[in-house]
């Protein structure tokens, strides 16, 4: 009796195994992206500071100029 029920059991539990065992893919498997052969929307732009200097770019060269021009000060007052 026990044979007979785990016998039962046993072809309740290949049935449900091919029952829900299916071989499929995924819906989307052929489809791609939507966005696939687009670029984004500013590939072709680059950035609208690409050709511009730093804002600080020519202090450097002020403040030395402005050293210098204390330094000529003070060598000509001595």
């Amino acid at each position: 009796m026990a044979s007979d029920g785990l016998g039962d059991y046993l072809k309740i539990l290949v049935g449900a195994y091919d029952i829900f065992h299916w071989e499929y893919e995924p819906l989307n498997a052929h489809y791609e992206p939507l966005n696939a052969h687009y670029e984004p929307l500013n590939a072709p732009y680059e950035p609208l500071n690409a050709h511009r200097e730093p804002l600080n770019a020519g202090t450097q060269c002020k403040s030395q100029l402005s050293i210098d021009w204390v330094y000529n000060k003070m060598d000509d007052a001595s």
